[in-house]
């Protein structure tokens, strides 16, 4: 963003996969060599792009976007109303939250990564029957 245009070189990631079955970009790492997004698929998988060795790493199943930790090696990510954060350089996950009543939705991270946010969406309702006749 710091150079003029002219002296930029845009990159294009390649495709993944055929059909359905594609890599969504979310959020650039902190460092910007990768790109760490979704693979569509049911469920869906999470991981990146390494823009320095121009390859697609899927690490985990997911259901809520990754978003990169600020040590420049992990993220964090939703499947199933639990929150994991992953280590890139390993591909390993831990779960480091839960909501088990409630949908965990749009999970971001605070710029110095202290803090992780998230929704917690909850549905209650109720069934009412109205009997619409009239007793004479």
């Amino acid at each position: 963003m710091n150079k003029p245009w002219k002296e930029q070189t845009p990159q294009t990631l390649p495709v993944y996969g055929s059909g359905e079955r594609r890599f969504v970009a979310w959020d650039w790492s902190p460092e910007g060599t990768r790109v760490a997004g979704s693979f569509r698929g049911e469920p869906m998988d999470v991981g990146y792009f390494s823009l320095a060795e121009n390859r697609f790493q899927i690490i985990a199943k997911m259901d809520q976007f990754p978003m990169w930790l600020p040590d420049k090696r992990r993220l964090i990510y939703g499947f199933e109303n639990k929150i994991f954060i992953a280590d890139a350089e390993t591909n390993r996950t831990k779960e480091i939250g839960a909501r088990p009543t409630d949908e965990i939705q749009s999970i971001g991270i605070s710029r110095d990564g202290r803090l992780i946010y998230y929704t917690a969406f909850s549905s209650e309702s109720d069934v009412w029957m109205l009997d619409n006749s009239q007793d004479q």
